[in-house]
């Protein structure tokens, strides 16, 4: 449909039409006449089809009520009184994208489908949600996704529970959120930012029930709300759809100001962080030196310090970073432009410090900036980051629709351009423009010249802050108790009616309401990437058609035969100091300059793959995955091979990336344990899962430590190591080589000359599964993560597309409702492998000993809804959407890469999408013995406190520190 500016639409007129020229689309901006409401259509060339409603929510406390609106919104409404709507989508829709987002300033709720049908089913589901949620009429809602007091007998003590709740507990043991908080304190005392719109655990227990309803109630209504619609859509329906809800509304004048932070005196703050009781306080401080930058709409700004932050911390050999961990201010430091907030900010921030030093790193950013300015930055540099930016700018991301909404927030919440932040690939020209002038020199001066104009703000290790934060919440729960006196059997009997409602389930009425799909409305399957499997100079090359985007994507894969299990993680680490180390050819400022001038992406790293569904066996290898413009394909391979050939391993240049990459995993274990967990288990499983639990596992973390720890005495034979394993690793005969484009081919023929021949065959690896048992790994966090895993090839019972069925079943019924609604966890769910591996996993989870429990009669449940001859049409949908997502082009061709080497051809992933579609319960029934049988026989692993490894009757514990 041509839509003109003042054309009147489905209760809506056209305000403006303006080209879109980075997208090659038209973004149509409406408002909605009876509410005022503003509305903005990206029409542009995309079959995956994106809504999303967004309101300005501005919190006025750290009670995080609009975080829990935006979970409880989402728990049942007037037109779908479900229980969780949100759920039902999720299981059962083609949904290539479903969530909502709480921001320090906004929340938002996008959806988007490929097929049209179930997209204008999403949007009603949504706007229903957010504008009749059933939060009115059932507080039950508020209790479980927000806090409520656990207690069922007069005699005991209580305790808070809630997913929020328990979400931002897992949140608050971050480093980096603890500091992010303060820092949002300290620049913005007079905004709406110095509060935690997620929610501060103390104080999300102080809000009521009566000012959460109040919340919603101001804040969720059309005159407040921001609408994006994106894609090749039918925007006839879709703006009735939309107007059929909006009608319903009066126009209100709603002004909800985020306040504007004028300049403030700059502070020295800290705050305390949990670690270990165990664990040594030292250099375990993160320091920030921060000011604000400039307001939303100055995005040339924002996009040049994006620039000098490369300048300055972009790798080790960077020279504020450089001087920081020469003078052992700390062994790492960023700089980064925190862009998500009207008024941006500039932050310093240097790691694994220690408080006293603070004053020392100011001084340090004021040489090193000194330095610079004196002799000037180095053009040559700023172009080549502004070349990589650009690429990474235009490179297609999926689910672009909802990346391109979130950035039209960017400025169009601040009453700015919705274009702002979708189109502005101009300014690169622009810059590298700049960048032979003194501009980058000015703005450099300018943000840290002066460093005392930065607010210092630390956050300190505090070995008692767990203690104390259970001793503070332990006495808030006596005192309410005490002031409950004659309540306390009112809070029993509310506990007894959240359980009752948490275990009912939807009736056939309730259920009826819902918008449904049939199979009928799927379309066949998708298109399977296939590679055209040829050879050069003898090696395979897989050879997949060239895009349209003018990007190459070039992977090598080097097989690790011979490697034994034991020394996978040195191979890992190898992957990691490539490209961070210099070359004898270039330092690694030039290399880096290099890269970025040159190739747009370029990522070493290791996986596994098993072969043909043998679990004892896989393919291992290091991994080298390039996008790079199609002229450039020639200097990308000139590149590589440098890196691959030249790289030199220096003493004093490792210590601080071992240091780096020792972070990085601790911090890792504590903000994603369930990974760490589902890893750990699934490596006694098979060979695949082992050989990743020593790339990237505690294994590989317990290397790294060690060596980082014992590097004076261990530094010359690891330098050894490292060069063996390179001139054994990177030769021709271990080498697969991966690419778009069969003209591009004989571009990649230096790879085959010039590399070594090499004795190894490329063959598959019989990697000896790990014995480790059952075992936890314990971490400084008030929430906990949990896993059990085994492998069904153990029982004899083959792999089948009904398992994929059954953890549609099981994440979005069984666990979701017993881990996560009653279990109080932030996340839960099952995974399957071809190669038989499965687990249960809990995420943020405050009872893991509950949720093992759970995860052991999952295969009840599944037996149960077979002998209740259960309509599995639902299940079966959402199982297809999952089984089809939506990836980049890049992500594409990995996967078709990764199924190569596993031997998956496109007619098995058509077998096993058949074998999704023909799921019966007689065939849930076929494979639940066999699952029971598995899981209780199953490997637990739990990544949390000693005292939540305890809970679970875990005996070996590990730990991070």
């Amino acid at each position: 449909m041509q839509l003109n500016v003042n054309d009147k639409i489905r209760g809506f007129t056209v305000n403006a039409a303006r080209p879109v020229e980075d997208l090659k689309g038209t973004l149509y901006e409406m408002t909605h006449e009876k509410t005022g409401a503003k509305l903005v259509w990206l029409k542009r060339r995309d079959e995956n089809k994106t809504f999303c409603i967004g309101f300005r929510t501005v919190p006025e406390d750290d009670s995080g009520v609009f975080h829990i609106c935006e979970h409880s919104v989402l728990n049942g409404s007037r037109k779908y009184p479900v229980r969780e709507p949100f759920v039902d989508l999720l299981k059962s829709s083609m949904q290539t994208f479903l969530n909502a987002i709480t921001y320090p300033d906004k929340t938002i709720y996008p959806v988007s489908s490929r097929n049209p049908k179930d997209f204008l089913n999403l949007m009603d589901v949504y706007l229903d949600a957010v504008l009749h949620p059933a939060i009115y009429t059932n507080p039950n809602i508020f209790y479980q996704e927000g806090w409520h007091y656990e207690i069922r007998n007069p005699e005991d003590e209580p305790v808070y529970k809630g997913v929020v709740l328990n979400e931002m507990k897992g949140a608050f043991s971050s480093v980096d959120e603890v500091l992010l908080n303060e820092i949002n304190r300290v620049l913005y005392p007079d905004t709406c930012y110095r509060f935690v719109s997620g929610g501060d655990p103390e104080k999300i227990t102080d809000l009521t029930y009566e000012q959460f309803l109040a919340a919603h109630a101001k804040f969720y209504h059309p005159s407040n709300s921001q609408t994006v619609l994106d894609g090749d859509l039918d925007i006839d329906a879709a703006l009735e759809k939309i107007d059929s809800f909006f009608s319903e509304y009066e126009k209100e004048d709603l002004s909800f100001p985020l306040g504007h932070q004028t300049a403030v005196k700059p502070a020295v703050t800290a705050v305390p962080y949990e670690i270990g009781a165990d664990e040594e306080e030292t250099e375990k401080t993160e320091i920030a030196l921060a000011k604000i930058l400039c307001d939303y709409d100055d995005i040339e700004t924002q996009l040049a310090w994006s620039v000098l932050s490369v300048v300055l911390a972009g790798s080790n050999e960077a020279p504020l970073k450089k001087a920081i961990l020469e003078r052992k201010l700390g062994q790492d430091a960023s700089v980064d432009v925190m862009d998500e907030l009207s008024q941006p900010y500039l932050a310093v921030s240097v790691r694994n410090t220690d408080p006293e030093k603070g004053e020392a790193i100011r001084a340090c950013i004021k040489d090193t900036v000194a330095e610079l300015l004196a002799k000037g930055l180095r053009k040559e540099e700023l172009k080549a980051i502004l070349n990589q930016g650009e690429f990474r700018y235009r490179e297609r991301k999926e689910p672009a629709g909802v990346y391109l909404s979130s950035n039209i927030y960017r400025s169009w919440l601040y009453g700015g351009d919705p274009i702002q932040y979708i189109s502005f690939g101009n300014l690169y020209e622009t810059l590298r423009q700049k960048a032979d002038t003194d501009y980058f020199e000015n703005l450099l001066r300018e943000g840290l010249g002066d460093p005392s104009q930065l607010s210092m703000i630390s956050a300190v290790p505090d070995r008692t802050l767990a203690e104390k934060r259970s001793q503070k919440e332990q006495e808030k729960l006596r005192a309410a108790k005490e002031s409950w006196k004659e309540e306390t059997a009112e809070y029993i009997r509310k506990n007894a009616v959240l359980d009752e409602w948490q275990a009912a389930g939807d009736t056939p009425e309730q259920k009826a309401t819902l918008p449904q799909l049939s199979l009928s409305d799927l379309k066949k399957m998708t298109e399977v990437t296939v590679p055209e499997v040829t050879e050069l100079g003898g090696r395979t090359a897989l050879v997949y058609p060239e895009t349209d985007t003018g990007i190459v994507y070039l992977n090598l894969y080097f097989n690790l035969a011979g490697i034994t299990k034991e020394h996978l993680p040195e191979a890992a680490l190898l992957a990691r100091l490539l490209m961070k180390l210099r070359t004898q050819q270039h330092s690694v400022p030039e290399l880096q300059e290099m890269i970025r001038d040159r190739i747009g992406v370029l990522n070493f790293g290791t996986d596994a793959f098993t072969v043909n569904g043998d679990r004892t066996s896989c393919y291992p290898v290091l991994t080298a995955a390039c996008s790079v413009l199609k002229q450039n394909v020639g200097d990308a391979v000139k590149i590589i091979l440098e890196i691959m050939k030249d790289t030199v391993f220096e003493k004093d240049t490792i210590l601080p990336l071992l240091q780096q990459a020792k972070e990085g995993y601790r911090q890792a274990f504590i903000g994603s344990g369930h990974a760490v967990a589902v890893m750990r288990a699934g490596s006694q499983g098979s060979a695949e899962a082992a050989a990743k639990e020593m790339f990237g596992g505690y294994e590989a973390f317990r290397y790294v430590s060690e060596l980082a720890d014992q590097y004076g005495d261990r530094y010359e034979e690891m330098i050894d190591t490292m060069y063996m394993m390179r001139d054994e690793i990177f030769t021709a005969s271990r080498m697969t080589m991966s690419i778009a484009g069969e003209d591009n081919l004989p571009l990649l023929k230096p790879f085959v000359r010039e590399l070594p021949a090499g004795g190894a065959n490329a063959c598959k690896v019989h990697i000896p599964l790990s014995g480790y048992g059952s075992e936890g790994i314990q971490v400084p966090a008030q929430i906990s993560y949990a896993a059990i895993g085994n492998n069904l090839q153990k029982y004899d019972q083959g792999y089948s597309g009904v398992l994929r069925t059954i953890a549609q079943i099981l994440n979005y019924g069984y666990l979701w409702n017993e881990v996560r609604v009653k279990g109080g966890s932030y996340g839960t769910g099952f995974t399957s492998s071809i190669n038989g591996n499965i687990a249960c996993w809990s995420y943020r989870d405050p009872s893991p000993e509950n949720s093992l429990e759970v995860f052991r009669n999952a295969a009840d449940y599944i037996e149960e809804l077979a002998d209740q001859n259960t309509d599995l049409t639902s299940f079966i949908i959402g199982t297809i959407a999952a089984f089809e997502p939506l990836v980049s082009p890049a992500a594409k061709i990995l996967a078709a890469d990764g199924r190569y080497f596993s031997g998956i051809s496109a007619q098995m992933l058509a077998a096993i999408r058949q074998e999704i579609l023909d799921t019966d319960n007689a065939a849930l029934k076929a494979i639940a013995g066999r699952l029971r049988e598995a899981i209780s026989e199953g490997v637990c692993c739990v990544v949390g406190s000693a005292e939540a490894i305890d809970r679970c009757g875990i005996e070996t514990v590990r730990t991070i520190s």
